[in-house]
C-alpha cells in the first residue's frame, strides 16, 4: 500500500516517495484557457502550497527530463498543454509570515522584504543568475522591480510564471496582533500595493507571462487593485470548486486503496463518518459539487491505517481554528452584531446574504453580509442550497 502523505506539501517529494497524490492535473488545461494571471482562494490547510508545487513542477523549464517520471499515471502525463516546462517559476511563500502587537509598519515590511529576497535568492540559485540580492534595495517593490529589468536584460526565450502562496497571510498575521494597523497599513499608497505595481508592469513589458496565488480571504484584494487590477478571482468559479480539496468520489476512492482490506459496507461507513464530521465545503452558488479539507480526511485515514480505529480527536490540531485571529477580524471597526450571527452559527440556525467577493475594510462598512462572509472564507460557514438572490449558509 502506498504511503498516506500526511502533512507534505512537496509534489516532487511526494512523487519520489510513490506515496498517494490525489491527482488535480486535469485542471491545468482548464486554467489555461482562463486568464493569464489568477487568485484562488481556500480556508487553510486545503492543499492549497501541495497544488502551486505541483504547478512548479509541470510549468518548470528545468524539470523538463523529469516529467514523464513525475506525472506517470496522472492525466496530464497523457494530455500535457503546450506549455509545459516553458517558464521560468519564481515562487514566493508569505506562509510564513506571522506579526505581533510589537510590529509596526516598518517591521512588517522587513519581514516581507525579507521573504520577497529569499524567493529572489532561490530563484537565482536556480537558475545559475547573478542578480546581486545582496545589495540592499529601499523597499520590496524595489527589490523585485529591479531584479525584473534584470531579467529582462538576458533576453531568454522563455518568461516568468509568478507563483504565489499564502499572499494574506502578512495581514491575517497583522489581524492576528493588531486589527487597527493593518487598517492602517492598507490606507495610502502602502508597499504593498507598490510591490503588486511592479509585477504589473513587468507583465505589461512581457517579462512574467503567468501568475497564480493562493490565499485564505480577500482581505487585500481591494487595497492592492489600483497596483494590480488585472487578475481574475477564480476562488468560486463552479469550473474549480474541486480543484483543491477531495471531492465524494475522490475521498471514496481514497478509503478503498488505503483500507483494501475493509469491505464495501465497511467502507462506506468510514466515508459516512467522514461526512458526518467533516461535511462537506460547497465553494460555489453555480455548482452542487462539494469538497473535503485534505488534510482532515488524511489525518483521520492515516489514523485508521496505523491504529485500526478513528483518532481520538476527530479536528486535526494544524486545523484548529485560531479563534484570535478570527475575532480580531470580526470585530473591526468595533462592530457589535457579530455575537448574534456567531450564536445562530453554533446553534446551527440557517443565515442568509450575499457573499462579499473582495474586503476593503479601510472603507466598506462593517455589517452582517460582511461578517458571513469571512465566516465563509475562512472555512466557518460553507453554502447550503443554491438561490441566484441570496446564499443559504
Amino acid at each position: 500500500m502506498r504511503k498516506i502523505p500526511y502533512g507534505q506539501i512537496n509534489f516532487e517529494e511526494i512523487i519520489k516517495d510513490n506515496a498517494i497524490y490525489v491527482d488535480k492535473t486535469m485542471y491545468l488545461k482548464k486554467l489555461e484557457e482562463y486568464p493569464k494571471t489568477l487568485f484562488y482562494l481556500r480556508p487553510g490547510r486545503f492543499g492549497k502550497t501541495l497544488f502551486t508545487s505541483m504547478l512548479d513542477c509541470y510549468y518548470a523549464v528545468d524539470k523538463a527530463d523529469k516529467f514523464d517520471k513525475l506525472f506517470d499515471g496522472l492525466y496530464i502525463k497523457e494530455n500535457p498543454t503546450l506549455n509545459k516546462n516553458s517558464y521560468y517559476i519564481l515562487k514566493f511563500d508569505f506562509s510564513a509570515i506571522d506579526s505581533n502587537d510589537n510590529w509596526d509598519i516598518d517591521k512588517l515590511m522587513e519581514v516581507f522584504y525579507g521573504k520577497a529576497e529569499l524567493g529572489i535568492k532561490e530563484f537565482n540559485a536556480r537558475y545559475k543568475l547573478n542578480f546581486d540580492v545582496n545589495k540592499k534595495y529601499i523597499t520590496p517593490a524595489q527589490l523585485i522591480g529591479e531584479f525584473l529589468v534584470y531579467f529582462r536584460s538576458l533576453e531568454y526565450k522563455e518568461k516568468i510564471y509568478i507563483i504565489i502562496d499564502e499572499y494574506d497571510n502578512f495581514t491575517n498575521g497583522m489581524l492576528k496582533g493588531n486589527a487597527e494597523q493593518f487598517l492602517n497599513m492598507l490606507s495610502g499608497e502602502g508597499f504593498i500595493k507598490a510591490f503588486y505595481a511592479r509585477i504589473k508592469q513587468a507583465i505589461a513589458d512581457g517579462v512574467v507571462e503567468r501568475f497564480f496565488a493562493t490565499g485564505i480571504a480577500p482581505l487585500t484584494l481591494d487595497s492592492m487593485t489600483t497596483g494590480f487590477n488585472i487578475a481574475t478571482d477564480i476562488t468560486r468559479d463552479s469550473d474549480f470548486v474541486a480543484m483543491i480539496g477531495f471531492t465524494k468520489e475522490e475521498t471514496k476512492a481514497l478509503i478503498k486503496e488505503v483500507l483494501p482490506e475493509k469491505s464495501k459496507e465497511e467502507q462506506e461507513e468510514i466515508y459516512n463518518t467522514l461526512e458526518r464530521y467533516y461535511d462537506g465545503y460547497r465553494f460555489s452558488e453555480m455548482s452542487e459539487k462539494h469538497t473535503f479539507n485534505s488534510t482532515l480526511v488524511m489525518h483521520y485515514l492515516r489514523n485508521y491505517v496505523q491504529k485500526g480505529m478513528p483518532p481520538t480527536e476527530l479536528l486535526d490540531i494544524n486545523v484548529a481554528a485560531n479563534f484570535e485571529k478570527l475575532g480580531n477580524i470580526l470585530t473591526l471597526k468595533g462592530n457589535s452584531f457579530y455575537y448574534d450571527i456567531l450564536t445562530k452559527a453554533i446553534q446551527g440556525e440557517e443565515l442568509y446574504g450575499k457573499i462579499t467577493n473582495k474586503f476593503d475594510f479601510t472603507a466598506m462598512p462593517i455589517d452582517e453580509q460582511v461578517i458571513q462572509s469571512v465566516l465563509f472564507y475562512f472555512g466557518y460557514l460553507t453554502i447550503k442550497e443554491n438561490d441566484q438572490l441570496d446564499v443559504n449558509y
